[in-house]
């Protein structure tokens, strides 16, 4: 339990690689917050979010991190179908492939998008399940200065 009584929850690490070839390690962002958004190319809510998520990445403070996530395959288009879709919108926020689902499993997705904020100790602050919303309205911002 933290100071607040809330239960402490240890974020599920993980090593993937983005769009740009870039690995990214969720401990290696320890010491900042880390928004942690699954999505999918097919989700109606995905793509009226991240236009938002964009504008949020392109402001971004010095203490945050977006991480986006897609799982290529199955329903989703393969990995460079998902490419071709983040260059065609102009998202150039990155984007981590988890190609055999283990993240996706590891963090319980069930509904998309789904969105962890991670706070600086590397804990999960909490969940935004299925939504849809603008990230760059104040009481988001708000929150996610609170993680």
């Amino acid at each position: 339990m933290d100071e607040n009584g809330r239960e402490v929850i240890p974020a599920y690490d993980f090593t993937l690689t983005d769009q740009y070839g870039n690995t990214h390690t969720l401990s290696d962002y320890k010491g900042k917050i880390v928004m942690l958004q699954f999505f999918a190319t097919w989700c109606t809510y995905c793509k009226a979010e991240l236009p938002s998520v964009q504008e949020l990445y392109e402001e971004l403070p010095d203490d945050l991190v977006i991480l986006v996530v897609n799982q290529p395959g199955g329903r989703e288009t393969d990995k460079q179908g998902v490419i071709d879709f983040l260059d065609k919108n102009g998202y150039t926020f990155p984007t981590v492939f988890d190609e055999d689902g283990q993240v996706n499993y590891n963090y319980g997705i069930t509904g998309l998008p789904t969105t962890y904020l991670i706070n600086t100790e590397g804990n999960s602050a909490f969940e935004i399940p299925v939504n849809g919303f603008d990230w760059k309205i104040p009481v988001i911002a708000d929150t996610i200065a609170m993680s």
